[in-house]
């Protein structure tokens, strides 16, 4: 594992002789900037005034100094030093110099979290502690010592760190508001916890979109997980679903000849959409266009983000525009409420209406969240196989069901300056996830159940389970047994058994509970991220119509397992336990031990659908061998797309003792 900042061919050239004391510098500047952008919006009518902003600030700060200091950690780029009366020194892990020295408190060698209570204070030099409160004098103190540490990247980095704190503060801002309001709901109507109330509301169809935006706090592990890089404060208010914004997303008018389209059988295509699902906004639509000198059997719709319509669309698109290709219209608009995902929109005029994904050119988290034409293409052909291949298995059908997306559409012109843009004027149609519940279901995105409840302060997660029955230690760790054996069962099924790698992050998962408490199975959607396997699933009789751009299906089944570990076991089961277990102030070994008894269960049922070799080879991977876990913060220093990866402790060992094979 490379212990030094690395090296990166995708500097900025402008920066590149930048000293490193200009990162704080830079924050400094950056903040001052953001907030008098926040001064000039009208933002006190939702309980946040610009000038009250110094203790969310502050908060926010160091929960991202946490944040980075555990993935420095965990991705090699600081060693702890042995700790002497609770603290550990902590240096580069590799220096050319001897670096200002910095101490690390609440972190032991015998910890099993992947998510650990880090806190870090400056030494100086009368040996005294000072607490660091921002993450990029972090970054500054380690890039001090470490060796070949490119000033350009850092101070990119920098930049997109203090993004990420300044939209977390103003997130958890209007979230204490917010939830003075739910609480006091919930009080007028009897209720003495969150869950209670949510059950019981007259409107249950529309409890998973407020509970995805109430839960929208971000990431588990990656760095920079409020990052909106190119969006002002306004714009952050005004679009990110933790605000409960009502977004209107538009409409072009795409010649028809020059768009693209890819449907899941059965449902509309491309040029039928918008008068199937939204009829009377498909007659306003024909009219607009026709008001606009264009012919609507000779165009088709695209919808698009705002932000997008009035950055990006006109900018590359500037030529199809000015020859009538494209035709953006003023209205009329689909009134849509923001998902987690920012550009995943809920339309308001149906409970039942398909979901829209849209391209949006804003650095969210780590890359721009455009979608590419393989994506549009490669969605509704993967629904439909993993719509085949749960039908089709006896024990999947029943644990397991997806949210396919019926219609990935995007424009691709003729011009040779703009036929590269494709990705920026693409959209596509998932189905709605209510459609799948009855009316004793109820739908839980399961960044949720992490989420601390406005009434009792606890993880969601036990106040559902304390509704299901007698709340204790014992009951609350077999709830969380038979959480782990209804996700990992299906997801190591699919794995093993026909080579799919679901990305089973919290973002993408739901999690169906009876309205009593009781979790009957799991409810996945988005499958760009998804791998596969092709000789698995060729061999179990199954095929995929791949895209050129083969990024879905791979040959190697090291690359599959690596993000069902990560999406699956690191970041939505391993955050889950240390939010459980923080909560109760309990060891999380017995529920990592659960989890193992799970994957060792599962899988020697499972021994029969792979040859002795290959069913050795992974069990040796998920129970014994070390993990690769995605070096989130590597990959922002490097301003790298693909995924990178770096070994780490396996929390499913059983230390000290060899694993017997049945």
């Amino acid at each position: 594992m490379p212990s030094k900042f690395p090296h990166t061919e995708q500097q900025q050239p402008d920066r590149a002789t930048a000293a490193i004391p200009s990162l704080l510098e830079q924050a400094h500047d950056q903040r001052e900037r953001w907030q008098a952008a926040l001064a000039k919006c009208c933002v006190r009518h939702m309980d946040v005034a610009p000038d009250a902003m110094a203790r969310p600030i502050a908060d926010a700060g160091r929960r991202a100094v946490e944040r980075i200091a555990r993935a420095m950690l965990q991705e090699g780029l600081i060693r702890v030093e042995a700790p002497v009366a609770g603290q550990s020194r902590v240096v580069p892990a590799q220096a050319t110099a001897q670096p200002a020295v910095h101490v690390l408190h609440g972190l032991t060698p015998s910890t099993s979290s992947l998510f650990p209570r880090l806190q870090l204070s400056r030494q100086g030099a009368d040996q005294g502690l000072t607490p660091i409160e921002d993450p990029v004098e972090l970054l500054e103190l380690v890039a001090r010592g470490a060796d070949q540490a490119p000033p350009g990247d850092l101070l990119r980095l920098a930049e997109e760190l203090t993004d990420a704190v300044l939209n977390d503060a103003l997130c958890s801002a209007y979230r204490a508001g917010w939830n003075t309001r739910l609480r006091d709901a919930a009080r007028r109507a009897g209720k003495s916890t969150f869950w209670q109330w949510l059950k019981d509301r007259s409107e249950p169809a529309n409890e998973p979109l407020m509970l995805e935006q109430w839960s929208a706090v971000g990431h588990p592990y990656h760095p920079t997980h409020k990052a909106k890089l190119g969006m002002t404060p306004a714009e952050v208010v005004a679009f990110s679903p933790e605000f409960e914004p009502e977004v209107q997303v538009g409409l072009v008018a795409a010649r028809r000849e020059l768009t693209r389209s890819e449907t899941l059988p059965g449902a509309p295509t491309g040029d039928r959409w918008l008068e199937h699902h939204f009829p009377a906004c498909a007659e306003a639509w024909r009219d607009a266009l026709v008001q606009q000198g264009g012919d609507p059997d000779a165009y088709v719709a695209i919808p698009v983000h705002p932000w997008q319509a009035a950055h990006e669309i006109p900018k590359r698109f500037g030529r199809s525009i000015a020859n009538g290709d494209l035709i953006p219209l003023a209205a009329p608009t689909i009134p849509s409420r923001p998902t987690t995902s920012v550009r995943t929109l809920v339309p308001t005029a149906s409970s039942v209406s398909p979901h829209i994904k849209l391209s949006l050119g804003v650095r969210l988290t780590s890359v721009p969240r455009t979608i590419s034409p393989r994506s549009c293409e490669m969605g509704p052909r993967i629904g439909k196989l993993l719509k085949d291949a749960i039908a089709g298995d006896g024990t999947l059908s029943s644990a397991i069901d997806i949210v396919p997306e019926e219609l990935g559409l995007y424009y691709l012109s003729t011009d040779p300056d703009e036929s590269g843009h494709a990705e920026h004027l693409a959209a596509v149609l998932r189905a709605n996830p209510v459609r799948t519940c009855d009316a004793d279901e109820s739908l839980v995105p399961t960044t949720a159940l992490t989420a601390r409840s406005p009434m009792t302060d606890a993880p969601l997660f036990l106040e559902i389970s304390r509704a299901a029955g007698e709340a204790s230690a014992g009951t609350t760790q077999a709830r969380f047994r038979h959480y782990a054996e209804t996700l990992l069962r299906p997801l190591l099924t699919l794995y093993l058994r026909y080579g799919i790698g679901l990305e089973a992050h919290q973002q993408n998962t739901f999690a169906v509970y009876t309205r009593s408490g009781t979790l009957k199975r799991f409810l996945f959607r988005d499958f760009g991220g998804i791998r596969i396997h092709e000789p698995t699933l060729r061999d179990a009789g199954l095929s995929l119509t791949v895209h050129p751009d083969r990024l879905t299906v791979v040959d190697e089944r090291a690359a599959v397992r690596k993000k069902l570990i990560t999406s699956g076991l690191h970041y939505h089961l391993g955050f889950l336990i240390s939010r459980i277990c923080r909560h109760l102030r309990v060891s999380e070994r017995p529920f990592w031990s659960d989890v193992a008894d799970v994957v060792e269960t599962t899988m020697n049922d499972l021994r029969g659908d792979l040859d002795a070799s290959t069913w050795r080879q992974e069990r040796t991977a998920f129970l014994d061998a070390d993990w690769e876990f995605k070096a989130s913060l590597r990959m922002r220093l490097e301003n790298l797309l693909r995924d990178v990866y770096v070994q780490g402790t396996n929390p499913l060992r059983r230390t000290g003792q060899r694993r017997p094979e049945q």
